[in-house]
């Protein structure tokens, strides 16, 4: 590679740096997003996506310049390119004048001209947190629990936010505890709390109709269907349509307002392009895990308002001024700033405890975490028991998903966000997905501050499970193999029509017959599943197939899944089975894709008359006496 480039360095001249441009030895630089296309064995057409000339350069130049990966002054830039390289210590002059040619043709750009942009884009802050919103259902003890935790921190520092219960117990006796516990917190603890069951969602679903909008939408949004499976979404649509015009903080039922810090923990800001920014600790049971964490004595709301409805340059500005990387601020970022600054919608604390997930499967590829799950045998083996971890960001960052759990969301609801979908598990992880598709200047942002998850019936994954996994194939991972190929096309970024778009691409899938719906549901499954068992096959490559033990389960994990994928009914969503025929199961998640097509187009329309109903004085949620 050396010698290649050596041969190639004397072959670009570009314009000598403009008078008006300084390339200064103290200021950091690094690689464009650029649009690069082949045009011979040896040569790139190159051009910056933020615009520029259009040049063709030789290969090796090009890759010096997308090397440059991470801000960094010219000079070290070119001691690296030459160690990497092999080159002599005195070509480092000649590298580093390559460089600067670079920078002068904007394939480079300066450090101090990202954050120039995001300084122009700093607005006024948004409101304080106006509602802590609970979902539950059947659990009066918990909630309860949930309720007091957080009221009592309100008081603590002095908050005059409300507390929303929305509940969907399909049991009257849990309703009725659920409201007697809530009257008693109220007139205990002096706060406003507000409570919906299905009497209260049955009368705002009429006062919704009223209002022309159509009736399977509502029903499906507040009440989904009566499948078997969870309607969480459904109850989270209902916190959506409460708060319209708010900004809040959503909570589970099982979260106690207990605040602890990364064990990395980091002051500043990093704006990345990484999906999930969190890493992960793993502890043999609850007590270990509560004993091994640094809690303070933090307001969780106001970790939320740190980011929660600010632009990019606004987080930039509160939390930047320590240390800002932004090393993997990508043209999207750089897009939506020219658009206006993009905004923080949804912001997420990590969690401390319970993991949350059904399934530990994602634990065999942990990826930075890895090294604390194998460090012993006995560590890896009581991680697929004991379901006690932490997962957090070491340093507060703004990403632009898809990741997203609803443990303990700050959301952005005063203009408009995507809906839950309303049945079945990771209604979140929809939510997510869906908020990066059809909102391209929206953002989330996830802190160094995780959460307790404290549920108290002692759960445990099952024996096996991580091999049982891979014959379940769940409604809402076939539901986003749907959503990630719709095109939007290339100059739409209005949200409203985004989300139009993205309904009638559902629609038209589940127009598709039972049999095509059934074999495109497979090949796309064998696709995703395909492309997790090469990523399996590279994880075993790169770690030489050790440790063993983990090694061992991995091909086993390979095995299974590939077996799955021969069977006639790879691909319909397992909790959808119950009871019901592989058709039957077919069907139905056309009928239910085709629901979500349509919500997410009346969704809008149904956000607006939530808000117009509330400055009537008509709200979803009852105030509890």
């Amino acid at each position: 590679m050396g010698c290649a480039w050596r041969s190639q360095l004397g072959k670009l001249t570009m314009a000598t740096t403009p008078a008006n441009i300084t390339i200064s030895a103290t200021e950091r630089y690094r690689s464009a997003e650029l649009t690069t296309v082949n045009v011979g064995r040896d040569a790139q057409l190159v051009r910056p996506r933020c615009g520029g000339a259009t040049r063709v350069m030789p290969r090796a130049l090009v890759n010096l310049v997308t090397q440059c990966r991470q801000f960094d002054t010219l000079d070290n830039h070119a001691r690296a390119a030459c160690q990497r390289l092999r080159l002599p210590p005195e070509k480092v002059a000649e590298v580093r004048g390559k460089l600067a040619e670079f920078t002068a043709a904007g394939l480079l750009v300066p450090f101090n001209e990202l954050r120039g942009q995001l300084a122009a884009c700093v607005a006024d802050a948004p409101p304080a947190i106006a509602t802590v919103g609970f979902v539950t259902g059947n659990r009066p003890a918990m909630i309860e629990r949930a309720v007091a935790s957080f009221s009592e921190n309100s008081r603590r520092y002095g908050r005059s936010n409300d507390f929303v219960v929305m509940d969907d117990s399909d049991v009257a006796t849990a309703r009725e505890q659920t409201r007697h516990a809530l009257r008693r917190l109220a007139k205990q603890h002096g706060v406003t709390i507000l409570y919906a069951g299905p009497e209260e969602k049955r009368r705002f679903a009429d006062a919704l109709l009223a209002t022309g909008l159509p009736k399977e939408m509502v029903e499906f949004a507040l009440f989904g269907a009566a499948y078997g499976i969870s309607l969480c979404g459904a109850n989270r649509n209902a916190l959506s349509l409460h708060t319209a015009g708010d900004m809040i903080s959503s909570v589970d039922d099982d979260v106690l307002s207990r605040v602890a810090l990364s064990p990395k923990f980091q002051e500043g800001l990093t704006i990345s392009t990484q999906s999930d920014p969190a890493e992960f600790w793993f502890y043999p049971n609850r007590e270990t895990a509560v004993g091994g964490s640094t809690f303070v004595e933090k307001d969780p709301l106001a970790v939320h308002e740190q980011m929660l409805g600010r632009t990019l340059g606004g987080c930039a500005e509160v939390l930047g001024a320590t240390e800002l990387n932004l090393d993997k601020m990508n043209e999207r970022f750089t897009a939506s700033l020219k658009r206006g600054g993009g905004q923080v919608r949804v912001t997420m604390l990590g969690l401390l405890g319970d993991c949350a997930m059904t399934w530990p499967r994602w634990f065999l590829l942990s990826g930075p975490s890895g090294e604390r799950l194998l460090q012993s045998e006995a560590a890896y083996r009581s991680t697929f028991v004991s379901r006690e971890f932490l997962r957090v960001a070491s340093v507060a960052t703004i990403n632009s998903g898809p990741m997203c759990m609803a443990y303990a969301l700050g959301l952005d609801n005063r203009d408009l966000l995507p809906p839950f979908f309303p049945v079945g598990r990771n209604c979140d992880g929809v939510f997510g997905h869906t908020l990066q598709r059809c909102f391209a200047d929206s953002y989330f942002g996830h802190f160094p501050h995780s959460i307790f998850h404290a549920p108290e019936d002692g759960r445990t994954f099952p024996a096996g499970s991580v091999q049982a996994d891979a014959a379940t194939r769940t409604l809402s991972e076939l539901l986003l193999d749907c959503i990630r190929p719709c095109d939007f096309g290339p100059a739409c970024f209005d949200d409203r029509k985004r989300l139009s778009i993205l309904g009638e691409h559902l629609i038209s899938m589940a127009a598709l017959s039972p049999a095509e719906f059934k074999d495109f549901a497979r090949t796309r499954s064998w696709q995703q599943t395909g492309q997790m068992l090469q990523a399996m096959e590279q994880r075993l490559r790169v770690a030489k197939e050790s440790p063993s033990f983990w090694a061992t389960d991995m091909k086993q994990y390979g095995l299974a899944l590939r077996k799955a994928m021969i069977t006639g009914d790879f691909g319909m969503p397992t909790e959808l089975r119950n009871g019901r025929s592989a058709e039957e199961a077919n069907v139905l998640t056309q009928q239910l894709f085709s629901q979500f097509g349509e919500l997410l187009r009346v969704w809008p329309a149904m956000m607006d008359a939530a808000r117009e109903l509330r400055a009537k004085g008509v709200r979803l949620a009852q105030t509890v006496v």
